[in-house]
């Protein structure tokens, strides 16, 4: 071989290393999924040359936008240029001072946001002028055409232009009781083109206002415990739209009237008061601490469904003070801290029933504001009980107790003034049958309503 073609050779294969090893680090460098992403950038600013200045555009606006870009890749786009287009025939657009349609960047690294290049008077703002003939509301996309030096392209990269109209409507609207007279009601709203917001009623009637940015007012003058159904409009000088409906409840007042008595069985107090109004009842009591109320514990709540304006509060100690009070839910169940005048009542003395006896407790009842009556029965000795609820003339109305087996001591039986299928009975006496073993007695009760 000559000496010639051998040394051919070998420059050849010593190029071939030296491309294989420029490649190598290049891939070291550059792994295949090592590239720049162009997105727009959405802390671009929206200038109004003219118009009202807010971000919303307005028809027969011309508005500057300067489009910034950012860099979402892991490499370097370098000199990024960029022209933006619509479609909409009411918008006409070109770059600000220049009249070009496209705007130089400089390198955009990666993580990092860049406007354009400033040169001259153009300021790298693109300028659109909106037609007068646009219609409100409309949202007009505009879609940014972007590439860099390196021949990368960046498709379908763009922003909407929203051009002014009626608000969108509110959502979320919600109401919470503020009192047995006020209702705070609170929205969802994230636009920021409205002029204010009107609370409204079922029959379109505006009961309170808010301005705009502020998403909550306070309806007062509401009548205690009462469902308020209300819709919230949005509203600025192109019209507006109303939130979907929502019910709440006003506070329910506080309960009123409370009666205690502990004469009425050997470790309970008998407790009743005026409900005014509300929905579900919760009681609280306390021990005596000096002449007032100590700690006060809840032994009735919501989930204890008293419903009706008395409760026999058993097995407490005898001889013992304790005092009670009493606060009203709404219908949404929420409570009404104030609650009625703190009553106290000592408890009866331990003693056993010695002789058979019958006593009727709150013998005049109005079963229609949950009122019933007690009715006790002393046991001196183990016995089968029957308690039923005559008519005067000798129907039964109503069976409580049908021949249970009761040990010796104090029983009480209520009656809540209903029939045996549960409906309200008519105002007039009645009459409670008593049979204790061959014990028989007979007591009245008066239904008013």
């Amino acid at each position: 071989m000559e000496k010639s073609a051998i040394s051919g050779f070998k420059t050849q294969r010593l190029i071939t290393i030296l491309i294989g090893a420029i490649a190598l680090i290049i891939l070291i460098n550059n792994p295949a999924n090592s590239q720049p992403n162009i997105v727009f950038d959405n802390s671009s600013s929206w200038t109004k040359y003219s118009g009202t200045g807010t971000l919303f555009m307005d028809p027969g606006d011309v508005v500057d936008i300067t489009v910034c870009l950012r860099n979402t890749g892991n490499t370097t786009a370098y000199n990024v240029w960029a022209y933006i287009s619509v479609t909409d025939p009411n918008l006409t657009l070109y770059l600000f001072g220049n009249r070009s349609w496209s705007a130089s960047y400089n390198n955009i690294a990666p993580g990092t946001s860049a406007g354009p290049v400033s040169g001259g008077d153009a300021s790298g703002k693109f300028r659109v002028t909106i037609s007068s003939s646009m219609p409100p509301g409309s949202i007009v996309p505009v879609t940014l055409n972007i590439s860099d030096s390196y021949g990368n392209s960046y498709p379908g990269v763009g922003f909407n232009l929203i051009i002014n109209g009626p608000p969108v409507a509110p959502g979320s609207l919600n109401g919470v009781a503020q009192s047995p007279g006020s209702i705070l009601w609170s929205w969802a709203f994230t636009h920021s083109n409205e002029s204010g917001f009107s609370l409204r009623d079922q029959a379109g009637n505006t009961v309170a206002n808010a301005a705009a940015g502020v998403t909550s007012c306070t309806e007062s003058g509401l009548s205690p415990n009462t469902a308020y159904t209300r819709t919230v409009y949005a509203w600025n000088a192109y019209g507006g739209n109303q939130s979907a409906q929502a019910t709440a409840y006003s506070g329910a007042a506080p309960p009123v009237s409370l009666i205690l008595n502990g004469n009425l069985i050997e470790g309970c107090v008998a407790l009743s008061w005026t409900g005014n109004g509300g929905t579900r009842y919760c009681i609280e009591r306390a021990l005596d601490s000096g002449g007032s109320a100590g700690i006060w514990a809840a032994v009735k709540s919501w989930a204890d469904n008293v419903t009706s304006e008395s409760y026999i509060d058993r097995g407490l100690n005898p001889s013992t003070i304790y005092w009670y009070r009493v606060k009203a839910y709404n219908g949404n169940g929420l409570i009404n801290n104030t609650s009625s005048t703190a009553m106290s009542a000592v408890t009866m003395a331990g003693v056993p029933a010695r002789t058979y006896k019958t006593v009727v407790y709150n013998n005049m009842v109005n079963p229609a504001r949950n009122q019933s009556v007690q009715i006790r029965v002393d046991l001196p000795a183990p016995a089968l009980l029957s308690v039923s609820i005559l008519s005067f003339t000798g129907i039964e109305i109503a069976k409580l107790v049908n021949g249970e087996n009761r040990s010796a001591g104090v029983n009480i039986i209520e009656w809540n003034g209903r029939n045996s299928d549960g409906n309200i009975v008519a105002s007039g006496s009645y009459l409670a049958y008593i049979q204790a073993g061959t014990q028989t007695d007979k007591r009245k009760i008066l239904v008013v309503k």
